[in-house]
């Protein structure tokens, strides 16, 4: 349950995503930089149940976001890795090629379904889906992603129609706008979703231009939190 947007810039980007989660998960930790073992820098907060992620962007420039695919059946029975644990393993990738090679080697069955969006530095984005069977890159032209657990087909029409409304315009306010919206009024089809069991828990805004890459988090729902302090990595 979560809703993804971005606009691309000279040498950089800016990345926006909404969190949706059951309101019984425990509260996410505020994002940290992190070393990975191959060196890379990056920077991502982390899920309060399972200790993995949902976002992270990297010293290269590289962001990862990723949300679940709830209209693709799997076997509930079993018992799978945090899909949010995948994010920190391609958290390092210095590119988006290497983000695809990774996931080939993955051995993804260990995953309920999901979609991953990779935004790079002069790279555009690329999206992976999993489906419980194979991984397949989608086109990424709509710079627009949802995914819910409820009322999908509604969700995304009205998220999309909502992003109609703003798709000429790539610039930050203009997605900052989309990404607060609450249409006619809070509820589950909402971009800044409210129903009685889940709701939206962070905004993150990834912010990368040839020197810097920025991450800023609002902790709850956009509608009602403050920002957190940015956090800072220098591009290498």
């Amino acid at each position: 349950m979560c809703t993804a947007t971005w606009f691309l810039r000279q040498n950089g980007y800016e990345f926006f995503f909404n969190r949706d989660e059951r309101k019984s998960r425990l509260p996410a930790l505020a994002p940290a930089l992190r070393d990975a073992d191959d060196g890379v820098r990056f920077i991502a907060p982390a899920d309060g149940d399972h200790g993995g992620s949902w976002i992270a962007a990297n010293d290269h420039g590289l962001s990862i976001g990723l949300l679940n695919r709830y209209e693709v059946p799997f076997d509930r029975t079993r018992t799978y890795r945090s899909r949010g644990l995948l994010v920190l393993d391609l958290a390092s990738s210095s590119c988006s090629g290497e983000v695809a090679r990774r996931l080939a080697a993955v051995p993804a069955k260990q995953y309920p379904p999901f979609r991953v969006i990779v935004l790079a530095p002069g790279a555009g984005a690329r999206v992976y889906a999993w489906d419980g069977a194979r991984i397949d890159e989608e086109n990424a032209a709509q710079p627009v992603i949802s995914s819910s657990h409820a009322g999908l087909t509604r969700v995304t029409s009205e998220r999309t129609d909502a992003f109609t409304r703003i798709a000429n315009e790539d610039s930050r306010a203009a997605h900052l706008r989309f990404h607060h919206d609450h249409g006619e009024g809070p509820s589950a089809y909402s971009v800044c979703m409210h129903r009685d069991d889940a709701e939206t828990r962070n905004f993150t805004h990834v912010i990368v231009n040839a020197n810097t890459v920025t991450l800023r988090q609002k902790p709850d729902a956009p509608c009602r939190s403050d920002y957190l302090k940015d956090t800072v990595l220098k591009r290498v």
